[in-house]
């Protein structure tokens, strides 16, 4: 299954098994949240084609997937709850599992729900745009917390 958002020249690409599934998570997070919306504008303005799925399995089919390093026994992979990484300039992979996601910000826990991996996910292309313009750096140390 597959299924497609597009935001000016940005296409985000649903796939697998939970496309539907994802693709109405992105729907709900970007009608409700302005700053989300500007955030994806922005990264509309940087990113051509963002593929998200619900395993690396989903996404290996797709250009510049080997790109991305992905490391199947990395623990990103096989504890996470979402992962990313970019490919290229104009690319970038992300994958949203269905285990628990919360965040954690200066020791506290902030429950989450089955949308803030994916929308969490979804900054990251944002946020290492900022840091390379700020820093000249890909990326720093902090670019998790600063998403």
């Amino acid at each position: 299954m597959a299924e497609a958002r597009q935001i000016g020249r940005l296409t985000i690409h649903f796939l697998g098994d939970n496309a539907a599934q994802l693709a109405k998570s992105f729907d709900g997070s970007l009608s409700v949240s302005r700053s989300f919306r500007d955030a994806m504008a922005e990264t509309a303005r940087t990113q051509r084609h963002i593929y998200v799925g619900s395993s690396l399995d989903d996404l290996r089919d797709q250009p510049g997937f080997d790109r991305a390093g992905f490391h199947p026994d990395s623990k990103a992979v096989r504890e996470g709850s979402a992962f990313g990484k970019p490919s290229g300039a104009e690319s970038y992979f992300i994958v949203v599992t269905n285990r628990e996601h919360h965040l954690t910000l200066d020791g506290r826990v902030f429950p989450g729900s089955t949308d803030l991996p994916l929308v969490h996910e979804l900054l990251h292309p944002t946020q290492i745009m900022r840091t390379l313009t700020e820093t000249g750096q890909f990326c720093t140390n902090d670019s998790e917390a600063r998403t």
